[in-house]
C-alpha cells in the first residue's frame, strides 16, 4: 500500500486574491467583469493548493488566522 505524502505549509505573508471573468475583453474600452471570486492566496497556500491536488494530505496555515481569523476562515474549506 501506497503512503500519502504529508506536508505542512506555513504562509507568513498571506493575501486574498480577487479574481474577475468576462466574456469578451474589448480593447481601449471599459470593461466590466460578470463574475468574480475572492481567495486565499501566498506562497504557502499556493503550495499546499498545488500538492493538494496531486494526491498529498495538506495541511496549511498562515498568521493571518491568528490576527484576522473571522476574514481568512470562511474562505478556507
Amino acid at each position: 500500500m501506497k503512503t500519502k505524502l504529508k506536508v505542512v505549509t506555513v504562509t507568513l505573508n498571506p493575501a486574498l486574491d480577487l479574481t474577475g471573468s468576462l466574456d469578451l475583453l474589448l480593447t481601449g474600452k471599459v470593461n466590466l467583469i460578470h463574475r468574480g471570486s475572492l481567495h486565499p492566496a501566498g506562497k504557502g497556500i499556493n503550495v499546499a493548493k498545488v500538492l493538494a491536488e496531486l494526491g498529498a494530505k495538506v495541511t496549511a496555515g498562515c498568521l493571518a488566522l491568528i490576527i484576522k481569523r473571522p476574514l481568512y476562515s470562511c474562505l478556507i474549506h
